[in-house]
């Protein structure tokens, strides 16, 4: 029997750093849609005490940790107890990554999210996928890729799409979803040229961090592509994916105005 999950992903919330603005936009599309199945998509933190750069601001870990626990819970909360999915960015991969200019190592287990006694219980709610280019940081449902991406080249949604299809089975049909950019981009199908279409489509959700407000790290970059949105949809379930013979989703990006 083949049944269906209604999904909505988000990305890049960044922890403190996210507009209020944005975290609305984010709560009433988690009330207004209840999804089956919610998706955060990576680097929910900011990370600032991880960070190698000494002149960035410091936010202590445990501050953001309230911050981000109390929107997953109200997240969670609005949707109605979902499925809930964290697919870690490389902000939040940061905190724990074996670099001593970030957190010494014997310090790195105390600083976990999952250890803090304050807010541990709202982030064991959430399965946790790896920040790994491999099918261990995919999330896979139904036909659906969600990771939160890794390069951010003006071609790395199509790129990287196919590069997880790969990596979890290059199975036709699929879509994959991700981060990392904040540049949102509606479901769009690869193509191996101008003129030859394939059978795999992908997206990006965009951000809810920052806003107006631009970290010192990107003050030199352009961000003017950048774009607060999510994607929802539903997909059919029960079927083998090595077996379907069509494309069996579907997914709309929303778009805060």
């Amino acid at each position: 029997m083949v049944s269906t999950a209604k999904f909505l992903a988000f990305s890049c919330v960044h922890t403190p750093e996210a507009s209020i603005s944005g975290l609305q936009f984010l709560l009433k599309k988690c009330e207004e849609h209840k999804p089956t199945h919610l998706i955060c998509l990576g680097d929910l933190f900011d990370g600032q005490a991880a960070s190698v750069h000494p002149d960035e601001d410091t936010t202590p870990l445990r501050e953001e940790y309230a911050e981000a626990s109390s929107l997953l819970r109200r997240c969670r909360e609005a949707a109605n107890d979902p499925v809930c999915i964290w697919t870690l960015g490389n902000h939040d991969d940061n905190i724990q990554k074996a670099d001593p200019r970030r957190i010494p190592k014997p310090l790195r287990e105390m600083c976990h999210w999952n250890e803090d006694r304050l807010y541990r219980d709202e982030f064991k709610r959430w399965a946790q996928y790896p920040y790994q280019k491999s099918s261990k940081g995919v999330y896979q449902l139904g036909q659906i890729l969600f990771f939160h991406g890794f390069d951010c080249g003006g071609n790395s949604d199509e790129l990287e799409g196919l590069q997880m299809n790969y990596a979890c089975g290059a199975h036709p049909w699929r879509l994959s979803v991700r981060g990392h950019t904040h540049r949102p981009l509606h479901p769009t199908q690869a193509k191996r040229s101008a003129k030859v279409m394939l059978p795999h489509w992908y997206a990006n959700v965009g951000t809810i961090g920052f806003g107006d407000k631009q970290p010192e790290y990107m003050q030199r970059k352009d961000v003017t592509q950048w774009g607060t949105g999510v994607l929802v949809g539903e997909v059919a379930l029960g079927k083998r994916v090595s077996r379907a013979t069509s494309q069996e989703w579907s997914a709309s990006l929303e778009l805060m105005s």
